[in-house]
């Protein structure tokens, strides 16, 4: 490799004509508070530790900076370091700002000079360049105009603050802690000027391996050295360096990175990102199951070909499309997938989302149909809410079966593919038998504690509700939603009291009015209830005087073979299968 280290300082760093711009593969600035901290704390330790007569005894390293030489002008590229050089600059622009408010015009220069450099022509510019971030450039610009701000309030109100993408907000975020923390260190008014100097002088003093790269072939080498066998980057980081330094034609870089930033936008959702989880079951779903000795970036990097970086992220794209639809439901415009896709997250249920990909990609490209994809769906719908739900199933178990018959799906024979999985899930269905013991003990209690869970409350709601939407002859979504959870016998305590047989679907007006009545009293207000889950249970149970427990365990297997053998069966959904 052709690059020269030299030990600097992050004085010299930022002294001469250099100016160090960030390159589009970079990830944005995602340091937080506790980068800031650690990195506070060294300092502190430095000045606390150091001879006053002799500031530069102790100083701090910071760790190696990668630069790329461009042949053409005087700017350096950063390939490794941009993080902790943005840190630096936002540090010296806390300064800058204490400095200016003190009156200290020289001293705020002699920082300012670190920040800023001049051209030929005697225009400044930001040492540090980065156009994807608004708010550091609108730092460096107020926090170097001496006498521009009456205090640093003013750097991020109104107008100047661009807070939408998280990147900017940490600047924002970055300057405040230095600023407090800056201004908290000085000790009384009069030693102010002072020990602003020595924190200045102590930033400047850091240590750092200069690392010069001559090429941009060397750059990204280099880069992926450092990063790959480490733990600094997230996959999807080096993933995208990685595209970025193979896309061909090299001309299409803007646009490369412009789709790159799109699918970071995609994958934005809910106010948070998902794209880790994404590039995991991407990667499942196309090539392998990714782990911790093959990760994501590994299994890209050996299974697709330097020469296929545009397609992949073009693949990415449509593939994040989709992906959105496990966070966001409502954006899928087919009922019968937009219910099992609801269903799926209200379960906090991951497992199944590469198939998913691979099916509705399959759709898509036209290897399968909607009634193909529709069937699908339903069936692994109703196949969960057995296996998993109700039963308990470990989800372990059948991920090998998902990750190699979603990339037969993605790769091979789709329609194949979905047959195949289908008779292979048939083997984990479990018999009526151990549904029904299962099913029988489903429940929701606010007196037993084993029972006073979300989950458990979440699993009987559902069920109500898809008992209530089958007896309307509402097949497709469940439209029934909002009710209150009745307890036919008294929620006393007994077990059998919390239990699925025992409980009904109430409008809250109605089951308050109740309460703890008898249960003749309960029939008479039960007849006043829209619910016709509710009148097929008065026209079943009405002439009774008392409810037992024989009637709870009776009523609950009636209700667990409408469950098993029509409203969740997975018969009949595959007549290739069947």
């Amino acid at each position: 490799m052709a690059f020269n280290a030299e030990q600097r300082k992050i004085s010299t760093i930022l002294s001469g004509d250099w100016q160090y711009t960030i390159p589009r593969y970079q990830r944005k600035y995602v340091w937080e508070e506790k980068q800031w901290r650690e990195l506070l704390d060294d300092l502190k330790y430095c000045l606390e530790n150091e001879n006053i007569s002799s500031v530069q005894d102790w100083t701090h390293f910071l760790g190696s900076f990668v630069f790329e030489k461009n042949q053409k002008d005087n700017k350096l590229v950063v390939i490794d370091g941009q993080q902790r050089l943005t840190t630096i600059i936002i540090m010296l622009c806390a300064i800058c700002v204490l400095f200016n408010e003190a009156g200290e015009q020289d001293r705020f220069n002699g920082v300012t000079k670190y920040i800023l450099g001049t051209d030929d022509l005697g225009k400044p510019y930001s040492r540090v360049g980065n156009a994807d971030l608004s708010n550091f450039q609108l730092l460096v610009d107020e926090a170097t105009s001496y006498n521009s701000l009456q205090s640093k309030s003013s750097l991020f109100s109104g107008t100047y603050l661009v807070s939408t993408p998280k990147d900017n907000l940490n600047i924002k975020q970055c300057f405040n802690f230095f600023y407090t923390q800056f201004s908290e260190m000085i000790d009384s008014a009069e030693q102010r000027i002072i020990e602003l100097s020595r924190i200045k002088d102590k930033i400047l003093a850091l240590d750092v391996i200069e690392i010069l790269a001559t090429n941009q072939q060397e750059s990204y080498n280099i880069f992926e050295i450092l990063n790959a066998r480490g733990v600094d980057l997230q996959q999807h980081e080096l993933i995208k360096n990685y595209i970025l330094k193979y896309v061909q034609p090299r001309s299409d870089i803007d646009r490369a990175k412009i789709q790159w930033d799109k699918l970071e936008d995609l994958l934005f959702v809910d106010k948070r990102p998902v794209i880790t989880t994404f590039f995991n079951h991407y990667v499942t779903h196309r090539y392998e199951k990714p782990t911790k000795d093959n990760s994501e970036f590994r299994i890209i990097k050996a299974k697709c070909s330097k020469n296929e970086m545009s397609e992949l992220l073009e693949d990415l794209i449509q593939k994040a499309k989709i992906y959105r639809w496990f966070y966001l439901p409502g954006e899928c415009n087919n009922a019968v997938i937009r219910q099992a896709l609801q269903f799926f997250k209200d379960n906090n249920h991951r497992q199944f989302r590469p198939i998913f990909l691979s099916v509705i990609s399959a759709l898509n490209q036209e290897k399968s149909d909607i009634t193909m994809a529709e069937k699908f769906f339903l069936f692994l719908q109703n196949f969960y809410f057995a296996y998993g739900v109700i039963c308990g199933g470990k989800s372990n178990a059948l991920d090998d079966t998902v990750t190699d018959y979603a990339k037969k799906i993605e790769t091979e024979d789709a329609k194949a593919g979905i047959i195949d999985f289908i008779k292979k899930l048939r083997t984990y269905y479990p018999p009526y038998s151990q549904f029904l013991t299962a099913f029988k003990l489903v429940g929701y209690s606010q007196k037993v504690k084993s029972y006073k869970t979300p989950a458990k409350k979440h699993d009987v709601q559902y069920i109500l509700r898809a008992l209530e939407n089958y007896w309307q002859a509402k097949n497709n979504e469940l439209s029934v939603q909002t009710f209150t959870i009745e307890h036919i016998g008294c929620d006393n305590g007994e077990e059998s009291h919390c239990r699925i047989g025992n409980l009904l679907p109430l409008a809250a007006g109605v089951n308050n009015s109740i309460g703890d009545d008898l249960f003749v009293d309960k029939i008479s207000q039960y007849k006043k209830s829209n619910f016709v889950s509710v009148k097929k249970f008065v026209e079943r149970y009405g002439s009774k005087t008392e409810w037992t427990e024989q009637d709870i365990d009776a009523r609950a297997t009636h209700m667990a073979e409408l469950a098993y053998n029509i409203i969740w069966s997975i018969l009949g959904i595959f007549s290739e299968v069947d």
